[in-house]
């Protein structure tokens, strides 16, 4: 006959109750929430779509402590790629929401998840500070197709005056059958269960 191993209780010292065994309920994380606009402007979410919070410059990033999650979320009749992203604030995610409903696939989630899908097998990115920025592309000889970019840059502590490095990539394809398998693989790199099936 064997003895059952004595429970680890060195986590319950972090466990603050009364004498009942009753405590408050942790707190639920905040969330800021941010999209891009049809001109290539990252902007942090506001009372409504047509006014936002903030609307960042062509120099400003989003910044994040490390990706938590990432998934296709369905709002308002139409799908949106969802970036969870720690933050420097406890209990405060960043998330990054970005359309991915047209046919082909938006360039500026094609070129994050890129980006993404392409670093997650070298670095661990539940624990990697980067920032993401936007950039309007030139359109070339056509002003109609002219499209919005999100680049991603990750520490790498290599150089001192330029802690951060653009992560140059291959964009995803277009299909929804590119922003699935992508989503998976990214998803698999955070110990995730994929999304899709």
């Amino acid at each position: 006959m064997s003895a059952l191993a004595p429970r680890d209780t060195s986590a319950l010292a972090y466990l603050v109750c009364d004498d009942d065994g009753i405590a408050p309920r942790p707190p639920e994380p905040q969330i800021q929430r941010y999209g891009i606009n049809q001109i290539g402007q990252l902007y942090k979410y506001g009372a409504s779509a047509a006014k936002p919070e903030r609307v960042l410059g062509e120099d400003d990033s989003v910044v994040f402590f490390g990706l938590k999650d990432c998934f296709v979320k369905r709002r308002s009749e139409r799908d949106y790629l969802d970036l969870e992203l720690y933050s420097e604030v406890p209990l405060l995610l960043r998330v990054i929401s970005l359309p991915c409903y047209a046919t082909p696939l938006q360039w500026h989630v094609r070129t994050i998840l890129g980006a993404l899908t392409h670093s997650a097998p070298q670095v661990d990115m539940r624990d990697t500070p980067g920032k993401i920025s936007a950039r309007r592309g030139t359109g070339g000889s056509d002003p109609k197709r002219i499209a919005n970019f999100l680049d991603l840059y990750l520490l790498t502590g290599n150089n001192q005056d330029a802690p951060f490095q653009r992560i140059y990539a291959e964009a995803i394809g277009g299909t929804r059958d590119d922003l699935e398998i992508a989503v998976n693989n990214l998803r698999r790199a955070l110990d995730l269960e994929p999304q899709f099936l």
